[in-house]
């Protein structure tokens, strides 16, 4: 895996502009599968993450693998494929929808929102072409050998 400012992660190219980086991180303390996007530095030639993305405890690593694995049989269609609880007030939603006529993964925070607490989508996560299906889903497995290092 390549090092980008600290994080090991696998990196494939999203667009023109931006960069998808799957690794390992650690928060508190505690290692955590990340799924963020990157940008060039304005200050040399690193990518640096962005706050676009989502975290899980490793612990959740099985949960986002059979998720994506689900994403793969329903990529024709809109479709909420897994909900992976993150914590009491945020999970992360992955599935399909159409953008501008374009079809499109996504990994996405929600969070209970307003009087009635209704869940809603945040900025934090990932939305992805379905072209990029095969490379996401290829750096999200190569983590499970991380995964089995740090346990």
């Amino acid at each position: 895996m390549n090092k980008v400012n600290g994080n090991r992660v696998k990196l494939f190219s999203k667009n023109a502009r931006e960069a998808v980086g799957v690794g390992i991180s650690e928060w508190k303390g505690q290692p955590r599968v990340d799924i963020r996007i990157y940008v060039p530095s304005l200050e040399d030639n690193t990518l640096i993450p962005t706050k676009k993305g989502i975290s899980l405890p490793i612990e959740k690593y099985p949960e986002l693998m059979e998720a994506l694995y689900k994403l793969g049989d329903t990529m024709s269609n809109e479709k909420l494929v897994a909900r992976i609880k993150k914590s009491g007030k945020e999970e992360i939603r992955v599935g399909t929808t159409t953008f501008r006529d374009i079809p499109m993964i996504y990994l996405r925070v929600y969070t209970p929102i307003g009087e009635k607490s209704e869940w809603k989508p945040t900025q934090r996560g990932v939305n992805l072409k379905v072209d990029l299906y095969e490379s996401l889903l290829e750096a999200v497995e190569g983590l499970g050998e991380e995964i089995e290092k740090i346990s």
